[in-house]
């Protein structure tokens, strides 16, 4: 018998069904109650920006190597996620503008794609 505590994660012939499932892009300021989202000690500041991912499947996908953009082919320069991401069913994971380099636009609307 053999036993792994490694994550399994979905076959190559499965879709994985991992989405965008919130984005934040103008985080209020303590003047309107705002939240330091991120926790670097400033609140309402662009650092505060996230795209949240969810894997609304029932098995984990390894999102290694996936790819975060604003706009392909222009905008904040891609975000690759790191290696070893694994979504377990049902699990979120928010990236950071702090983290990520990604600038969402306010004012003149933006788009956020995960390839």
């Amino acid at each position: 018998m053999v036993l792994s505590t490694a994550p399994l994660v979905a076959s190559a012939d499965e879709t994985p069904d991992v989405r965008i499932s919130e984005v934040l892009v103008s985080a209020s300021s303590e003047d309107y109650d705002g939240v330091d989202w991120n926790g670097d000690g400033y609140t309402g500041s662009t650092s505060d920006q996230f795209i949240e991912i969810w894997n609304a499947g029932s098995t984990p996908v390894d999102v290694s190597d996936w790819w975060l953009d604003d706009e392909e082919g222009g905008g904040s320069p891609p975000c690759r996620l790191p290696w070893d991401t694994v979504l377990e069913p049902n699990a979120r994971i928010v990236v950071f503008r702090a983290d990520s380099g990604i600038e969402l636009d306010y004012y003149g609307g933006d788009s956020a794609i995960l390839r």
